[in-house]
């Protein structure tokens, strides 16, 4: 396998190295490359038929009669469906309490520095 990999690679021919290549032929490589970067770069919307690159989305395979069975209800599993709603539930309940907890601990904080200020204003007025 090893030796078809070599041989496939060795088809392309090497890229020409930048001294080899003269005024216009090197400018002529430069912009073909960047052209050709910028087109892979570009947004899928903005791409024609007619591109390099095809998104993948544009091609959709049906599934066959072995993937449909495995996608389809099971109804031994129907007694574990409540399972997902408890899971749900418990998350966001984890959720709730961990908001509750954030509000808390910046309330305290807020707290905390308006008790020091007014304590610095009654000793900067005292003084």
């Amino acid at each position: 396998m090893g030796h078809l990999l070599v041989a496939s690679l060795s088809l392309s021919p090497p890229p020409p190295s930048l001294s080899q290549l003269s005024g216009r032929r090197l400018m002529a490589f430069l912009l073909n490359k960047a052209s050709i970067l910028s087109h892979l770069r570009s947004n899928p919307e903005q791409r024609t038929e007619g591109s390099i690159c095809v998104p993948r989305r544009e091609f959709h395979v049906e599934p066959g009669p072995r993937e449909k069975a495995l996608l389809a209800e099971d109804p031994s599993l129907k007694r574990f469906k409540s399972h997902k709603k408890n899971v749900w539930r418990l998350k966001r309940l984890g959720d709730v309490l961990t908001i509750v907890v954030v509000a808390g601990c910046c309330y305290e904080i807020y707290v905390k520095a308006v008790m020091r200020e007014e304590a610095r204003k009654q000793a900067s007025g005292s003084a």
